[in-house]
């Protein structure tokens, strides 16, 4: 039997491309994204050097939740406990 394992996030900037992502390495032969565990095809490297302005479809790396507003006066119910989570996390308030 599998013992199930702890899980992990890591919180950084959201790149708005690959060339910005800490997940990322690469140079003009080889490109690989740590994040996803796998290299970038031929056609791929040539979009990401083309149309550097853009995450490839199977990038993992998603942005944090927006908060949610409390919509209940004084309650402190599901918004307040899903906000504080995100605090928790490393969300800053916008």
């Amino acid at each position: 039997m599998l013992k199930e394992k702890k899980k992990a996030v890591i919180v950084f900037d959201m790149p708005e491309n690959c060339w910005d992502c800490p997940c990322f390495s690469g140079n003009a032969g080889e490109m690989y994204c740590a994040a996803a565990r796998q290299g970038f095809t031929r056609s791929q490297e040539v979009m990401l050097k083309k149309y550097i302005a853009f995450l490839p479809g199977f990038c993992p790396v998603r942005e944090m939740p927006e908060y949610k507003m409390d919509w209940r006066a004084g309650d402190g119910g599901y918004e307040s406990g899903w906000n504080d989570c995100l605090d928790k996390i490393g969300g800053c308030r916008r």
